[in-house]
């Protein structure tokens, strides 16, 4: 049985599979937006901290350390080479560097 708690869902094991499968759905409607937009880089990067960013650090203290946090990595890089109009080989390496934007990982061990 899955329970909302404060925007995170949580099932009766404390698996945040279902949590983290809903921040994918919302990573994937963005990616399909922002594929379409023909923005400025400043207004993309607006959109990137406005709709991405709070959607991967919310709740990642707790489901942080879930083992399927690749899926969301995966994604998140992709919306990054988008943003930065790369090409998918671009290594992930040096689109943090381009960014203030942090990966995952980074983000748990900050906290």
């Amino acid at each position: 049985m899955l329970k909302l708690y404060l925007g995170v869902i949580i099932d009766d094991r404390l698996k945040w599979s279902s949590h983290i499968e809903s921040v994918e759905q919302k990573l994937q409607r963005l990616i399909g937006i922002l594929y379409k937009i023909r923005l400025p880089n400043w207004c993309l990067c607006n959109i990137y901290f406005a709709f991405d960013h709070p959607n991967i650090l919310y709740g990642l203290e707790v489901y942080g350390n879930a083992s399927y946090l690749d899926k969301l990595t995966a994604l998140n890089n992709k919306i990054l080479r988008i943003l930065q109009k790369k090409v998918a080989v671009v290594m992930i390496v040096c689109i943090g560097s381009m960014t203030p934007s942090l990966h995952a990982s980074s983000l748990i061990t900050k906290f």
